[in-house]
């Protein structure tokens, strides 16, 4: 029952996800037109790919961390939260870099007129700053998780 009800839960997450991307953008392409709303997407796209390069960090941090808990071994989940610090603050380093010389070459990558050009390096900037803080930050709530699944 209870995995029939989460398959059910997903599915709909998904459905809802499908239908809002249907509503949405006849909206967006409406509101920014066709032209804003491909730098749109392709900023999304690329900010999902700098996503990538956590490597599955933040479920290794949950898992042990629940592990080393479990185990009461505090010494060993103040060197795994140090560890990932350093391994996030790279990783978001490396997206902010990859992401400002993307922002630097966006207009040059794809064809854009000159009225859309600084905005769309201005919102490639803001994305992959906002992408490369998330990183570090994330990993409180990683260490949280593997603490309540105790």
């Amino acid at each position: 029952m209870r995995l029939a009800r989460n398959l059910g839960s997903n599915y709909l997450v998904y459905a809802a996800s499908v239908v809002s991307g249907l509503v949405l953008t006849p909206v967006i392409i409406d509101a920014n037109g066709k032209e804003g709303y491909g730098v749109w997407l392709f900023i999304g796209s690329v900010t999902i790919l700098l996503r990538l390069l956590d490597f599955g960090i933040t479920p290794t941090v949950v898992r042990f961390t629940a592990f080393h808990r479990g185990r009461d071994d505090p010494q060993e989940i103040d060197a795994l939260a140090s560890t990932s610090l350093v391994a996030y603050l790279v990783l978001g380093l490396v997206s902010v870099v990859a992401g400002l010389v993307l922002a630097w070459f966006l207009p040059d990558m794809i064809d854009l007129s000159p009225a859309l050009q600084r905005p769309a390096q201005v919102a490639a900037v803001i994305a992959v700053l906002t992408l490369g803080l998330q990183a570090p930050l994330g990993l409180f709530g990683s260490l949280l998780k593997g603490a309540q699944r105790f």
